[in-house]
């Protein structure tokens, strides 16, 4: 099997939380949301630049970090051989599909039982669950999940089926393939079975780990504030065109994708140098406590309970409180997350192990190392 730097692998690890934390944020507001244009609403004002600029801004890095990092680990081994392609898609099963089909039952359980109190049902007026028929509740369970962030997983089975034509390409086309995906990307097309989004970062993870000089270069330590200013810089920009109402969905969406390019060097190098200049991954608790995985199908459809829930509760008509709930709500959410979590990995530990995929078994002492220490060869699951 082959291998990789364990620091590398801690790092990931790290990015990895970092990027769900963004995640949740991603699905934090409080407002409707009007495409490129960020919040929707009549009248923008400090509420909707600050969800604007965090949500629809730095936060949006982390689905195509997660899909590069999904695409990295999946082609390591990877060889156009039928024996290693059937490994792969072997692999992806309690990885991926069974995680996924738990997950959604979970949460059509999860409203099924909140529906049954009368005064809850009203806040669910588009999925009555006892109302449903089988071939409704196939379609709610396998294609439009109430936790709706396992679309991520829906695409990444559908992106190891064409795996092989990824690397292929990856292989003789280099750029320019991924410059082709990148049109396709930035002119907002999808191509059915997945998103343009999921198919271009995947590939880019793809070919980071089929060219080793690279990935030496982006494991190196550079200055990341240059890149992280000019990454902030563009997203107050960008969040000022749309808080004076700008219109044209054009400029919007193209300075939107090359902010999400843009922090996507950035919040690497953060992460490398973070991690290269501290001790942070010797804390055990961040690799052995807390799942990423985890917090990534626990937080919906919870959080957006929990949002509606303080709303309801602290409603005044004022923005302060929207603000509030919205910065507030996502951080109850990952606590419960985390302790739910380590609740679970401690008194059902296969249960826990089943439902993230494998991902989470606790760390050893022995696999901690000092930033300072000498590269270390480890076997990683892909």
């Amino acid at each position: 099997m082959e291998q990789i730097d364990k620091q590398l692998s801690f790092k990931i690890r790290l990015l990895s939380l970092v990027s769900m934390i963004l995640v949740v944020y991603v699905h934090a507001y409080t407002l409707d949301l009007n495409g490129f244009a960020g919040a929707l609403t009549e009248h923008k004002n400090y509420n909707t630049f600050i969800q604007d600029f965090i949500s629809h801004g730095i936060a949006r890095v982390a689905t195509p970090l997660f899909f590069t990092v999904s695409g990295f680990l999946f082609f390591i081994g990877f060889k156009p051989k039928a024996a290693v392609i059937l490994q792969k898609l072997h692999k992806r099963i309690p990885s991926l599909l069974i995680p996924f089909l738990l997950w959604s039952a979970f949460g059509i359980g999860l409203y099924y039982v909140l529906q049954l109190f009368p005064s809850i049902t009203p806040y669910f007026p588009n999925r009555i669950i006892r109302d449903m028929s089988s071939e409704q509740l196939l379609t709610t369970l396998i294609l439009h999940p109430i936790p709706y962030q396992l679309w991520f997983l829906r695409d990444l089975m559908m992106l190891a089926l064409v795996a092989t034509a990824v690397w292929l390409l990856v292989k003789y086309l280099q750029e320019n393939f991924l410059a082709l995906l990148a049109i396709a990307w930035f002119a907002d097309l999808d191509f059915g079975i997945f998103v343009s989004e999921s198919l271009l970062f995947f590939s880019v993870g793809c070919y980071l780990k089929t060219n080793p000089v690279l990935l030496a270069k982006i494991k190196a330590n550079y200055n990341f504030l240059p890149v992280l200013f000019a990454w902030v810089g563009l997203l107050v920009f960008k969040t000022e065109l749309s808080f004076l109402g700008y219109e044209n969905q054009v400029v919007l969406m193209l300075l939107h994708k090359l902010a999400i390019v843009i922090g996507f060097v950035a919040t690497w190098r953060c992460i490398n140098t973070v991690a290269d200049k501290t001790r942070i991954i010797n804390r055990k608790w961040l690799f052995s406590a807390v799942s990423p995985f985890f917090i990534y199908a626990f937080h919906e459809p919870l959080l957006t309970i929990i949002k509606k829930g303080l709303l309801i509760m602290l409603y005044s008509g004022t923005e302060i409180t929207s603000l509030l709930v919205y910065l507030f709500a996502p951080i109850v959410v990952i606590l419960a997350s985390i302790v739910a979590g380590e609740v679970l990995r401690r008194t059902t530990p296969c249960l826990f192990q089943v439902i993230t995929g494998n991902r989470d078994k606790p760390t050893t002492k022995q696999e901690h190392i000092s930033p300072k220490q000498e590269p270390i060869l480890v076997k990683t699951q892909v």
